[in-house]
């Protein structure tokens, strides 16, 4: 068995955060709220081959990173599509760390997500994104995956106020420090719209 995880600023991460982000939205409004991919595979010698029966995949990630058990979606990537795996078992274990288990039949890209609701506001409306606060480090960094749709005022803490300019949709990122000081990411999806949104604070 063969796992290797995607840097999170490699093209492949990119990629798989684009399509699972995108149906978690079609799904149900929801978005990525930090994420990891991995490709598992089974190699026979320098051959890549596919499992002869259903195999049962555990992940364990630990909770500063995934969030609580229970919030963690599973996504699938093919060449047909991604898709979110809806059978998962989810444990929350002593250590801190949270396991993740799902039976596949055949082995490719998989992410493992929190997720949160996507915001949606309007043109000049204002809303607070409330980002993880970070432990023992000094790193809060806000960024835009693209200018136009919203500004962005950021105070150096885990809090950032946006503003929406234009209609369309833009991925926010927050790169904060955790509590063995590396740097970690988490991500809001806002929608701007014409006609007004929900508005308020999100608390994180």
């Amino acid at each position: 068995l063969k796992v290797s995880e995607y840097s999170q600023d490699s093209e492949e991460y990119a990629t798989r955060f684009e399509q699972a982000n995108t149906v978690l939205l079609e799904q149900d409004g929801s978005c990525i709220r930090r994420a990891r991919f991995f490709n598992i595979s089974i190699m026979d010698g320098e051959t890549e081959i596919e499992p002869e029966s259903t195999v049962k995949v555990e992940i364990s990630q630990s909770s500063e990173i995934t969030e609580a058990a229970g919030d963690i979606v599973i996504t699938h990537a093919t060449d047909e599509g991604t898709e979110v795996i809806s059978e998962v078992e989810q444990t929350q274990e002593e250590n801190g760390y949270v396991t993740t288990s799902f039976e596949t039949e055949s082995f490719s890209d998989y992410g493992t997500i929190s997720a949160g609701e996507s915001i949606t506001v309007g043109v000049g409306d204002t809303v607070t994104l409330g980002g993880t606060a970070s432990n023992g480090g000094t790193v809060n960094k806000w960024t835009l995956s693209s200018d136009g749709v919203v500004t962005i005022e950021q105070s150096g803490t885990n809090d950032a106020t946006i503003t929406g300019t234009n209609a369309g949709t833009v991925t926010i990122t927050h790169e904060y420090s955790t509590k063995k000081n590396k740097t970690a990411k988490e991500t809001f999806t806002v929608t701007v719209t014409d006609n007004g949104g929900s508005g308020g604070d999100d608390t994180g």
